[in-house]
């Protein structure tokens, strides 16, 4: 059996045009997921000029920035915490309410040395302060 050469021709472009199409597609459920977020507290700490800082914190990050922390761990890549919390003096879990905070904050993956993941949002929970 002979096929004409424009048969062939819309064959072979009917054939790439589906394979494009199978391949190109994002997968929506992936992406979904990457940007939903997660409770965590954070144990961050890094130098500065006048000495190292650490951090204690709680707040959302993504399933991306989750993964990353996990596989990551000595990378300079960049992170966003946001709706954070801190433990204040009398062991409260408190939210950042003052004019220019925003709750949200960025630190290098490297610079995680204890991650916890939680269940929901620690809001007005109080929590033991180990001194």
């Amino acid at each position: 059996m002979r096929y004409s050469i424009t048969t062939r021709i819309r064959r072979i472009l009917l054939t790439l045009l589906i394979a494009s199409l199978l391949v190109g597609c994002d997968n929506p459920t992936t992406k979904e997921n990457d940007k939903r977020k997660t409770w965590v507290y954070l144990t961050v700490t890094y130098d500065t000029t006048d000495g190292e800082i650490t951090n204690y914190l709680y707040g959302k990050i993504t399933q991306k920035d989750l993964h990353n922390i996990k596989t990551k761990s000595n990378s300079e890549e960049l992170f966003e915490i946001s709706e954070s919390r801190y433990i204040d003096d009398d062991g409260m879990v408190i939210g950042y309410q003052e004019d220019n905070e925003t709750g949200t904050f960025y630190y290098r993956l490297k610079n995680v040395v204890y991650m916890e993941i939680l269940q929901s949002d620690p809001i007005n929970t109080k929590v033991e302060i180990n001194d």
